[in-house]
């Protein structure tokens, strides 16, 4: 007989809070469920008081996942089938841009891994399948943050197929995800952005929009889709109120004045602050704009984003407000741009010159 046990676990994450999960091992399965409930760490009564309320939530979902398992449900709610291509091939048109390519992409290496034709539903995942499909990915001769994007976008499939009801549960929620390497962030100093100001470009609108990144640390999507209805004014300053397209998360935002005037003359709510072309000009305008200006970075739009981020560590601002002005989830994910303002500041040892 198979010992049938629901456990309320715990995980310290990288900001110090606790993550609250279930351990949950049913007819000799083990599978983990993420309640997304988090411990924040306690400084006064407040703390207390809502770490207490948060445990009392987990310790209610737990019961009732063991109550469950005792009598046989879970694991049994998936409302309808459907084909894993057909699946992904949705979800791939209810995305735009870069993640609609993303997910076009994913769909070729499952087409590649499975056959154009298969018959493989959603709930046909295991994780044994799992593993064998990411192997497929490595062997494509992908750099490894290539593989792990693809990967985590696998990862989200499998997460709203639970969401859907295609899935009862995650069958690879113990399998730890593809780690990403820290790659090299360019950033561009005060100096080159000033250099850059200074220097005309093919492109008016993008050179705008580029200097506006670096003085508010804006990702290029939710540049470009920046509409007038979301500029406000406040109290003598501009306030952007927005919602960041890659993580969902609602942003209040107040930008500098010169921030607000690369924006322009106000125009209809429902226009774009920015009438950038498609992105493969803007790129192409980027590096024409810092060839002029003899920068011999290789500068994207997103170095944009990276030198706010080193400019405001750089002119003495808390790690915990640049995490918040970039809109960050987790404080770790900011404090890479500290290990790069570390070796800015070795390269400006090294460049002293000899005086002795």
């Amino acid at each position: 007989m198979n010992k049938q046990t629901v456990k309320l676990r715990r995980r310290k994450m990288p900001s110090g809070n606790i993550s609250l999960y279930l351990d949950i091992y049913n007819g000799g399965v083990r599978t983990y469920e993420y309640l997304k409930l988090y411990l924040i760490p306690e400084t006064n009564r407040k703390d207390k008081e809502a770490n207490r309320q948060t445990m009392q939530l987990a310790e209610a979902i737990c019961a009732k996942r063991l109550v469950e398992v005792l009598n046989g449900e879970y694991g049994f709610a998936v409302k309808r089938k459907e084909l894993l291509l057909d699946y992904v091939k949705r979800l791939a048109a209810s995305k735009r841009g870069s993640s609609r390519r993303r997910f076009n992409a994913l769909v070729s290496l499952l087409e590649s891994h499975i056959g154009r034709r298969s018959t493989m539903l959603v709930t046909d995942i295991t994780p044994a399948w799992y593993l064998r499909f990411m192997g497929h990915i490595g062997r494509q001769g992908f750099a490894q943050n290539t593989v792990a994007v693809y990967a985590a976008t696998m990862r989200y499939c499998i997460n709203q197929a639970v969401r859907e009801g295609l899935l009862a549960h995650n069958p690879i929620a113990s399998i730890k995800g593809t780690g990403f390497e820290e790659t090299n962030r360019t950033y561009l100093t005060i100096d080159e952005v000033r250099k850059l100001a200074e220097t005309p470009c093919i492109n008016e609108v993008t050179k705008r929009a580029f200097l506006f990144g670096c003085l508010t640390g804006l990702r290029h999507c939710d540049i470009r889709s920046l509409t007038w209805g979301d500029v406000h004014d406040q109290d003598g300053y501009t306030r952007i109120i927005f919602r960041q397209l890659k993580t969902k998360g609602q942003e209040y935002l107040d930008i500098s004045a010169q921030a607000a005037s690369l924006m322009g003359p106000r125009q209809l709510d429902e226009e774009p602050v920015f009438q950038l072309m498609h992105w493969s000009s803007v790129r192409r305008h980027l590096f024409e704009w810092a060839a002029i200006a003899c920068i011999s970075k290789h500068v994207t739009f997103h170095a944009s984003r990276h030198t706010f981020a080193v400019m405001m560590l750089t002119i003495g601002t808390d790690i915990y407000t640049v995490s918040k002005l970039l809109g960050h989830r987790e404080l770790s994910t900011t404090q890479v741009y500290a290990h790069v303002l570390d070796k800015a500041k070795r390269d400006a040892v090294d460049s002293i010159p000899d005086i002795l």
